[in-house]
């Protein structure tokens, strides 16, 4: 089925009479409901069987809101609806949870009341209903400005199949399950979820849940001493040494920046596509320093630096420092369970990659960073905005003003960019959301390595949507990454 809706975009992409356009959106809609119809009864079966687990850890609720946010609000924008989100002040944000199952509720309410709203506004509010010293019980409400629900049919919505009257169904499709699906995941989690509502007038769909608080740890006093990464000590006191590098990752882009701005600080860089490889020349060559992205196919970097390490002998260990383009502490925690001496967060920032890299072929191990005093996660990219369609100005000064780089790395972009997103329509077409994942992930720091902030924030959307299973919104945020890498050329086209 998904094969064959994106064959359909395909087609619309062709030239086409307008007749025939019109012919093949009819179709193209009919497959994507007939699309939504399976997942929903996939969904449904799995919880059936209980094959839906709550996987229970750290995680920062600010940053997950930010990253379920991007999607909806573009296509609320698209539809001409204002979309609002807000988290009141008094909410932790290091909590422990299932942020997945978490995100597949709010997904499922987004899209539903952007799929009911005409006119007026979708709104996301986050506030807390009561709290201890271990938990907070944290309730979400999506609110719309949509036709609403007849009184006697509100506690009938989180039915199996029901879908509030016929003419529901009739007019937008859809099976009846999303409610049901999201209220025992709810449940699941120890909480409970309802809805007011007024016809004519709007919904307001809610769930509280108990999420665990992080344990404050000493010396630490907010998210930003957590996730940031600013150095403590002047990268010239860290002295300067000749080192061989092994640069490992899937994306040729990311592999293309990372090698050039080692060669501008002066090591020798040599690139491995996957794990497998990274394996294979660590075991017939000597290398000073590996740097392993921790997503690839073929084998990833957690499982390619267990391998080097087992074949390691007594004082032969060679630094491994993950690059990643997640910056909250459980990621940086995995990255060293798993044998590596310290993370970098991509795209890549050359004066801390090179501290780093220094650190580490000096011995020396958990470099402290701090983060910007907003309490935003600082991805690397200086001023780039998730807003902008390509920030010249940041990419140009993170490259030294070497505006010939800035054009090779831009004309690398635009050359993978068909490739990229051919491997991840095919890996669509099966449903495999775990390929989809490090596929998005790696598109998403493609994208921050050439600033290109809305191909960023859809790529991280699709990466989110991916891992949720989500597929049907996958296909809408591919669309809309395919119009922002239109407007990405065209941006760039005078450079």
């Amino acid at each position: 089925m998904s094969g064959m809706v994106g064959m359909m975009h395909l087609l619309l992409d062709s030239d086409l009479s307008s007749a025939q356009r019109e012919d093949l959106g009819i179709m193209l809609n009919s497959a994507d409901s007939l699309l939504t119809l399976l997942n929903d009864f996939l969904d449904f079966s799995k919880l059936e069987a209980g094959k839906l687990k709550i996987h229970i850890r750290d995680f920062d609720l600010r940053e997950a809101l930010d990253k379920l946010t991007a999607g909806p609000s573009i296509l609320a924008r698209q539809k001409g609806l204002s979309f609002k989100s807000f988290m009141e002040p008094d909410v932790p944000a290091l909590l422990q949870g299932d942020p997945d199952r978490l995100g597949q509720i709010l997904i499922n309410l987004m899209g539903n009341a952007l799929k009911f709203t005409e006119v007026g506004e979708i709104s996301l509010g986050v506030r807390v209903e009561s709290e201890d010293e271990n938990y907070a019980h944290v309730k979400f409400e999506v609110s719309d400005t949509g036709p609403g629900i007849a009184r006697d049919m509100l506690d009938a919505v989180f039915e199996c199949f029901e879908q509030g009257d016929a003419s529901i169904a009739e007019e937008y499709g859809g099976t009846g399950l999303g409610l049901a699906i999201s209220r025992e995941l709810v449940e699941r989690m120890e909480g409970r979820m309802g809805v007011t509502s007024e016809e004519m007038i709007g919904s307001t769909f809610w769930f509280v849940i108990p999420l665990g608080k992080q344990a404050v740890r000493e010396g630490i006093q907010n998210r930003a001493e957590i996730s940031g990464r600013a150095v403590q000590d002047p990268v010239d006191e860290v002295p300067k040494m000749d080192a061989v590098i092994l640069v490992v990752e899937d994306n040729a882009t990311n592999r293309l920046v990372a090698e050039r701005m080692l060669k501008q600080l002066g090591y020798s860089p040599e690139g491995a596509g996957n794990g497998q490889e990274a394996v294979n020349m660590a075991a017939a060559g000597w290398y000073d320093l590996i740097l392993m992205d921790c997503r690839m196919p073929v084998m990833d970097g957690f499982e390619a630096t267990d391998r080097i390490r087992s074949m390691e002998g007594p004082g032969s260990r060679i630094p491994i420092i993950a690059m990643t383009a997640n910056a909250l502490d459980g990621d940086r925690e995995c990255c060293l369970a798993a044998g590596m001496d310290d993370y970098l967060v991509k795209p890549l920032d050359p004066c801390t990659l090179d501290l780093v890299v220094r650190t580490c072929l000096m011995g020396k191990k958990g470099v402290s960073r701090t983060g910007k005093k907003d309490g935003s996660l600082d991805n690397g990219s200086g001023d780039e905005k998730c807003s902008a369609i390509f920030d010249k100005k940041a990419m140009t000064a993170r490259f030294g003003g070497d505006e010939d780089l800035v054009r090779e790395i831009l004309d690398s972009f635009i050359e993978e960019w068909p490739l990229m997103m051919e491997k991840i329509r095919g890996r669509l077409a099966g449903e495999d959301g775990e390929l989809i994942v490090p596929l998005a992930h790696a598109l998403k720091g493609a994208a921050a390595n050439v600033n290109a902030g809305r191909i960023k924030g859809a790529a991280l959307n699709l990466e989110i949507l991916a891992a949720g299973e989500n597929f049907v919104e996958c296909e809408s945020v591919i669309e809309i990454m395919i119009m922002e890498f239109e407007r990405f050329k065209r941006e760039i086209s005078g450079c």
